[in-house]
């Protein structure tokens, strides 16, 4: 299986017995270890390390739209929700001051 992959990065084979990561981006695709900033003890010690290729994480840099939607969104209601607390809380002492008068 992993005799046949090639390096994302150096476009070289991947033999079987070498350390290697996969992208956690788009692509999906493997690299030696060694074509990374990662060090061998790294993988040894965390077993869930993500890594993101250099070419998924400007794709994810270039778009920021398609990517950070998702956070987006978040900001937005919670921007939106605040307003309308304040709103909210501003019409209440109005009605306040008015009654006490």
């Amino acid at each position: 299986m992993t005799g046949n992959m090639v390096c994302i990065t150096c476009r070289k084979s991947i033999g079987k017995n070498g350390y290697k990561i996969q992208c956690a981006g788009e692509c999906g695709g493997w690299a030696h270890l060694a074509c990374t900033s990662i060090k061998k003890e790294e993988i040894i010690q965390k077993k869930k390390l993500k890594w993101i290729c250099p070419e998924c994480e400007e794709r994810d840099t270039a778009s920021p739209g398609e990517t950070s939607e998702e956070e987006e969104i978040p900001m937005k209601k919670m921007s939106s929700k605040i307003k309308k607390k304040d709103l909210h809380r501003a019409v209440y002492s109005q009605r306040k001051k008015c009654s006490s008068s």
